[in-house]
């Protein structure tokens, strides 16, 4: 799961929660829309591993879109 910031250009920055590893619903519309200048950050990122007791906290990515 994991937690999406938008910033864009043409609407006011807004969050989205999205659960599990895929792109769907409202993040999966975002993606889909994005143009050059628009800067997305993935936070509050958890995966859990084959092997893993417990889910995994990773880093933010920030990705702004050229």
């Amino acid at each position: 799961s994991y937690q999406l910031y938008c910033q864009s250009n043409n609407r006011d920055p807004f969050r989205v929660t999205n659960e599990g590893g895929r792109f769907q619903g409202q993040v999966l519309g975002l993606i889909q829309s994005a143009t050059p200048g628009d800067e997305y950050l993935f936070s509050e990122i958890t995966v859990r591993c084959p092997g893993d007791a417990t889910n995994r906290r990773l880093n933010n990515l920030t990705f702004q879109v050229r």
